[in-house]
């Protein structure tokens, strides 16, 4: 990890309330593996916060109650899991690495052509 982490902004806690030590526990997984992963740009820890784990938090507040989301992603968990840590919804990850210990969620073992 080459690039200061960006430290965590005020809002933080109130977006995540009680799940907000999960959110910081996958943002400290997610910078200290991102560079032998390749999960993010070699540039993006000291916007990981803002520009990643809050952006991808707010996406939920777009999603319609009752909806299934299904998060097809690169194996950082973005945006499904700080989806979940916000809002509590189900998330389904085609592909998912990273288990930040939430319930309501569950890896599909499957590609994404035979998902309907």
């Amino acid at each position: 990890m080459t690039e200061q982490i960006e430290q965590e902004p005020d809002f933080a806690a109130e977006l995540f309330g009680s799940r907000i030590a999960r959110a910081r526990g996958y943002t400290q997984r997610l910078a200290a593996d991102s560079e032998t992963f390749g999960l993010l740009g070699p540039r993006e820890l000291p916007r990981i916060w803002s520009r990643h784990v809050i952006n991808s938090a707010l996406l939920a507040e777009l999603v319609p109650k009752g909806s299934k989301v299904v998060d097809v992603g690169s194996g950082a968990g973005l945006p499904g899991i700080p989806m979940a840590l916000h809002s509590r919804m189900r998330i389904s990850h085609l592909l998912n690495q990273w288990n930040a210990g939430l319930t309501g969620c569950s890896p599909l073992l499957m590609t994404s052509e035979s998902a309907t």
